[in-house]
Parts: C-alpha cells; structure tokens; sequence
C-alpha cells in the first residue's frame, strides 16, 4: 500500500501553521512538522 499524497504546499507559510506540532518534552521550544506516515507500520 502506497502513502498517500497532496500538492506542493509551503510548511513557513502562516496558513500552514496548525499543521505543526509541539515536541514532546520541548513544548515552547521545538516543533514539528509529519510529511509522512505509513498507517500500517506507524513510519
């Protein structure tokens, strides 16, 4: 099974900011940002 995909999008843009989470353990100091996952293995 493949990944699924989407168009090309900014990840700086300010419209994409909700896409970004904090860290764990680094709240206010780190976030990041899944431009993958595979559902079955969870990489």
């Amino acid at each position: 099974m493949s990944k699924s995909t989407i168009n090309y999008w900014n990840a700086l843009n300010p419209e994409n900011a909700s896409h970004w989470k904090a860290v764990e353990g680094l709240e206010h100091i780190a976030e990041e940002l899944m431009l993958s996952i595979d559902p079955a293995t969870g990489e």
